[in-house]
C-alpha cells in the first residue's frame, strides 16, 4: 500500500475539503509494514485491517472480539485494480 509522505498515527485524511473525521468515529491507526494498515476504532470493538496482498489487490477486514482473546470476521471486502 502506498501511503502519504508524512502521515502518522491518529492522523485524518481531508479529502478535498471534506474533513474525513467530521463523518465517522476516530480511529488510531497504525501502518505494520507497507502493505498492512491496521485501524481500531475507538469506542467499539470493531477493528479493521486493509492488506496489500499483491499490486492489484487489497483486503479489508472487519472483525470484533469473542471468547478467548479471538476474532470474529463479521466483513471482508476484496478490491481489485484492473
Amino acid at each position: 500500500m502506498e501511503f502519504l509522505p508524512g502521515m502518522k498515527r491518529g492522523m485524518y485524511i481531508n479529502t478535498g475539503g471534506l474533513n474525513i473525521q467530521e463523518n465517522f468515529m476516530e480511529a488510531t491507526c497504525n501502518f505494520v509494514n507497507n502493505e498492512t494498515l491496521f485501524l481500531n476504532w475507538h469506542d467499539t470493538l470493531i477493528i479493521q485491517t486493509f492488506n496489500k496482498v499483491s499490486a492489484n489487490k487489497v483486503i479489508l477486514r472487519m472483525e470484533h472480539p469473542v471468547a478467548q482473546g479471538k476474532f470474529e470476521l463479521i466483513l471482508e471486502v476484496i478490491f481489485t485494480k484492473k
